[in-house]
């Protein structure tokens, strides 16, 4: 009765964190390189009983793109990741075992899993990082699979949860929790509430990238 007790009130308590992760609102993101401000991105996340969904807005290099990920609202994996650019629209679907790319053109290409953990799409924008604080923390997960439409076509690659290195700037809150991944030799360290996991701030030193959280609701 104890032991049964004990559980359902641990599992409550890991629903409630869960439940508190990534709050709906709205986020608006600067991406730096090299300390200059590169691109905007506002975020609108957006809760239901059966996702979590993070809507992107981002102009770089002059041009507007608008993404949306869908995300599994206890893993934060992604299930689906729409981008449109240049009136172009693309879909990935996320599933365990692969993922699958339709383009513009209707073309479709699949690639296997490399790993059994969570997913995440990259591009070039602060989307991919968002919900990676809380993925991670749902998870326990040592590795991930990031799928990417890239300059070399779809492919999929594995990120490693690394040891936390890097020295705290000094515009993260004090209390802020961190964690790190590599992918392609680059380790990138996320700066998260511990509350909300909502990421304060990310940070890539080998390339000089950061994105930094300006305002949020």
């Amino acid at each position: 009765m104890l032991m049964a007790l004990a559980g359902a009130l641990a599992l409550a308590a890991g629903d409630a964190q869960t439940s508190a992760a990534l709050p709906s609102g709205l986020y608006r993101y600067t991406m730096f390189e090299d300390g200059k401000a590169v691109a905007l991105s506002v975020i609108s996340v957006t809760r239901t009983e059966t996702a979590v969904q993070i809507m992107e807005s981002t102009t770089l290099s002059g041009d507007a793109v608008t993404t949306i990920r869908t995300f599994d609202p206890a893993t934060f994996t992604t299930l689906r990741y729409e981008t449109v650019a240049l009136n172009a629209k693309s879909v990935v679907q996320v599933t365990p075992a692969n993922a699958t790319l339709t383009n513009a053109a209707k073309a479709t290409t699949t690639v296997v899993a490399k790993t059994a953990g969570p997913a995440m799409v990259f591009d070039y924008s602060a989307g991919p990082y968002i919900a990676m604080p809380a993925m991670l923390n749902a998870t326990k997960a040592s590795a991930m699979n990031i799928y990417c439409e890239c300059f070399e076509g779809f492919d999929v690659k594995v990120a490693t949860v690394v040891p936390v290195t890097m020295t705290r700037p000094s515009k993260v809150p004090a209390r802020d929790q961190a964690a790190a991944f590599s992918l392609d030799d680059g380790i990138a360290t996320l700066w998260y509430d511990p509350g909300t996991f909502i990421l304060h701030q990310m940070d890539v030193p080998k390339v000089k990238i950061s994105i930094v959280l300006q305002e949020g609701t």
